[in-house]
């Protein structure tokens, strides 16, 4: 069975310039989604949509306990989104993929 998820929040650039830019989780959603990462360095594999674009990605972990969705400049550039707006960014994923004896995903 496929989770959604609408992941709501201000687009932040990660500290160190490296360009990225993210939209966090809450608290409450990363804990749920912690275990699902376990095996995986605490990535959880999802499908990405914003506005009308979809990408694969990954719920990454930010080292506070937190996970974020990164958004790739061609996301931010279809849908003119910058530093500072604040953004909704649904994400499905498929805890199928994330069970006990699911190898590493192959692309």
């Amino acid at each position: 069975m496929a989770v959604e998820l609408a992941v709501s929040g201000e687009v932040e650039r990660l500290l160190g310039g490296s360009g990225w830019h993210v939209v966090h989780l809450d608290a409450a959603e990363s804990a749920g989604l912690a275990p699902l990462g376990r095996r995986r360095r605490g990535f959880v594999a999802v499908q990405a949509r914003l506005g009308t674009t979809t990408w694969r990605s990954s719920l990454m972990p930010s080292g506070d306990g937190r996970l974020f969705v990164a958004l790739p400049a061609h996301v931010r550039s279809a849908e003119d989104v910058e530093e500072g707006d604040t953004v909704t960014v649904r994400v499905r994923l498929d805890p199928a993929r994330h069970a006990v004896g699911a190898g590493p995903r192959r692309w």
